[in-house]
């Protein structure tokens, strides 16, 4: 059963991690810290879409625990190709798992816990959810996306707005007018876009609006309301006639769940 002392441990080891990625390069550093901010937030949202359900002690700890690890992989992908893009480099999700069992970081748990976690790790940046009968393994992932979404969608909608900027945000897209067809068609179709569809800022952005085709949760669905997260992303887009249908689907598909 995990204790009270396992969360602070991997909280600690946590901050002892990251400081051997401080290079004192602003632009290298600005882009580390981005990424620690963002893993602190995700523990604070998961914590909070976790308290709205009815869970056990042992799985909100390991959500906790999933949302302290779920990004381990970015620094060493950051250091090693000076981008957060998977498409530019590596997966951050399998590094997220290199750097688990080289660290040992979490043979602390039981086994079973460890298989969780690793497996929690790896999908959560998938496209879809995978096939499991494991419903532990899929609450605890369910978790972990959602509140990933929803802390990037605060970061991203900041930048956008021009508060704390960080060109690490647009993945070396070019932000030029051009929009992916694929993208909006998703978005018309209720789905969530595709990543390998991406050619530009304007269609990392609309990839972000189609999240709200991916969560699981009253409380997320809550939160993308609350926050107005589609109609922060709308503002950062072109007002062309095909955006708009696409933020009018967003928005439908909100209401009707919020």
């Amino acid at each position: 059963m995990i204790q009270e002392a396992d969360l602070l441990y991997f909280k600690n080891w946590f901050e002892m991690y990251i400081k051997q990625f401080c290079t004192g390069v602003e632009r290298i550093d600005s882009a580390i810290c981005l990424k620690v901010r963002h893993t602190k937030d995700v523990v604070r949202e998961i914590l909070d879409i976790a308290d709205t359900l009815q869970l056990d002690a042992e799985q909100h700890c390991l959500a906790e625990i999933v949302a302290t690890l779920h990004d381990i992989g970015r620094f060493e992908q950051y250091m090693r190709y000076h981008t957060y893009s998977d498409q530019r480099s590596e997966d951050h999700a399998k590094l997220g798992l290199e750097v688990m069992s080289q660290t040992g970081v979490i043979n602390r748990l039981s086994k079973d816990e460890q298989e969780l976690v690793r497996n929690v790790v790896y999908y959560h940046n998938r496209a879809s959810l995978p096939h499991s009968d494991d419903q532990k393994f899929l609450l605890i992932l369910k978790l972990l996306r959602d509140a990933d979404k929803i802390n990037i969608l605060q970061v991203v909608t900041e930048h956008y707005a021009g508060i704390n900027r960080n060109n690490a945000i647009n993945l070396g897209l070019p932000d030029t007018p051009e929009i992916s067809e694929k993208i909006v068609q998703c978005i018309l179709g209720k789905k969530i876009a595709n990543v390998k569809d991406m050619r530009t800022v304007n269609d990392f952005k609309l990839l972000q609006v189609s999240w709200v085709f991916d969560i699981n949760f009253p409380r997320t669905y809550q939160i993308f309301k609350q926050r107005s997260y589609i109609d922060k992303l709308s503002s950062a887009l072109p007002q062309t006639e095909i955006v708009k249908h696409a933020i009018e689907s967003a928005n439908s598909f909100l209401l009707q769940n919020a």
